[in-house]
């Protein structure tokens, strides 16, 4: 977990600390936590002493935005698959998948297993590691899938559907019949 220790001025708030660096700096090293601190604890030599430094989790847990449980089906999935791979007990609607400590790898790992769970849903198979970036949250990654479901008629996606399996029907036929004619 990436922790930054801060001394503010007055009137800055934490989060606009992380939204500065998010400007500034790639997701995956914008700290997980800012940890207000009234000064940097110092050793003899006047370097920082790390381990005076206040315990991080406490920082994690206030920093939080307020849990909003998710309520549709594909936001309790997406929400189900990030507790299991970042080892949250909650995953709320606003939380940021970076904030609760993911990263690159993991984020590979979630998008994968959506991919895994919604085989049969085509806005989830559209789905881009790059979607997975910039909508970082359960809320809206939910409304981006939700959005690219209603882009595309039903219809016209059980009609691209059946195509593309005539076509993969098409492709084995033709490859089983050349194996034959050559064994012959």
């Amino acid at each position: 977990v990436l922790v930054g220790y801060v001394v503010l001025e007055d009137g800055v708030s934490e989060g606009e600390v992380r939204e500065e660096l998010r400007g500034r700096l790639p997701e995956y090293m914008v700290p997980q936590a800012v940890v207000r601190v009234e000064r940097m604890p110092l050793t003899p030599n006047g370097k920082v002493d790390r381990r005076a430094l206040p315990d991080p989790a406490q920082a994690r847990a206030a920093s939080r935005s307020p849990f909003v449980a998710p309520q549709t089906e594909i936001e309790q999935a997406i929400a189900a698959v990030w507790r299991q791979a970042l080892h949250v007990e909650e995953v709320g609607l606003n939380d940021n998948f970076f904030d609760l400590g993911g990263g690159s790898l993991v984020m590979f790992v979630v998008y994968s297993q959506l991919k895994a769970m919604f085989l049969d849903d085509p806005a989830v198979q559209a789905l881009t590691m790059v979607d997975m970036f910039q909508y970082p949250t359960v809320g809206s990654l939910a409304k981006r899938l939700t959005e690219h479901q209603s882009e595309q008629p039903s219809f016209e996606l059980a009609q691209d559907r059946a195509a593309k399996q005539r076509a993969v029907r098409d492709r084995q036929g033709r490859a089983v019949r050349a194996r034959r004619s050559s064994n012959e």
